[in-house]
């Protein structure tokens, strides 16, 4: 190409003599405008050929990366293996555990966080409430699922932001009554928070809401046989409470205390079983 080149520059070169010579004669003749004319074409001659005569093929950039280079990459990329073994050495709880949070947050769904918020505080003020314990049972697999999916979200930056509006949805919807400051533990830092203590002194609650509703209206009757009937009843409940909080709430800082007290009132409620 740069052969190529040259040789057109010579040939621009020789025209240019042309029109250089031709000037000069139509100059001595007197049409001055004439010479004018083969002068700029002169001009513009000599230029092109000059430029061609100094051009130069751009040379292809090798794609080859400098030895430097990928030795310092191909040490970035062994060190971040090693990182990455040395992760999971650690434990596999630890190394799944990041990998649930680099997931969840890379599905990050802030509209998803405001309503579970809302949903779990719902739940937890019901199992806090209600003497049914089928309702706090069921409740309370509810919120096992909703902390679980919370905890999930619980790194990201913007959790925090996303559960006080939570919060403010489910003030909103409920301003007749203030969540708890275990309601709002709970969905603050989901990580955290105790759910089997939680759990087992709403197990103890629940029951101790049943045995008075069912005292009320035990006083009400007047033969022995229904009352015995309704003891034999709550003693059922009773022994479904404790079932359940042996099975899930050994954990708890609660258990043996709460434990004890319902194994006291089981001994109570016999005696009243004719």
């Amino acid at each position: 190409m740069s052969i190529l080149a040259k040789a057109f520059a010579v040939t621009f070169f020789f025209f240019s003599l042309l029109f250089l010579a031709g000037g000069i004669l139509v100059f001595d003749k007197g049409e001055y405008s004439v010479s004018i004319i083969f002068f700029i074409v002169l001009i513009i001659l000599v230029w092109a050929g000059v430029s061609l005569w100094k051009y130069k093929p751009k040379q292809k950039v090798s794609k080859t990366k400098a030895p430097a280079v990928a030795k310092e990459e191909a040490k970035s990329s062994v060190e971040t293996k090693e990182e990455g073994i040395s992760l999971a050495n650690e434990g596999d709880y630890n190394y799944e555990a990041r990998e649930e949070r680099r997931v969840a947050n890379a599905n990050y769904f802030a509209m998803g966080v405001h309503n579970r918020a809302k949903q779990t505080m719902e739940s937890m003020e019901i199992i806090s409430e209600s003497k049914n314990f089928d309702t706090v049972q069921s409740r309370y697999q509810f919120v096992q699922e909703t902390l679980n999916e919370l905890k999930g979200y619980a790194y990201h930056p913007r959790y925090i932001q996303d559960v006080q509006i939570g919060v403010d949805y489910y003030k909103q919807l409920y301003y007749d009554r203030l969540p708890t400051d275990v309601m709002i533990a709970g969905v603050v830092d989901p990580v955290k928070f105790d759910l089997e203590t939680f759990y087992c002194a709403s197990l103890e609650n629940c029951y101790y809401r049943y045995r008075e509703s069912q005292f009320v209206q035990i006083s009400a009757l007047k033969r022995e046989d229904a009352k015995n009937k309704r003891f034999a009843k709550l003693n059922e409940i009773l022994g479904l409470v404790m079932k359940e909080m042996a099975q899930n709430c050994k954990a708890a800082k609660n258990f043996n205390e709460v434990y004890s007290r319902l194994v006291q009132a089981q001994d109570e409620l016999s005696k009243k079983i004719n």
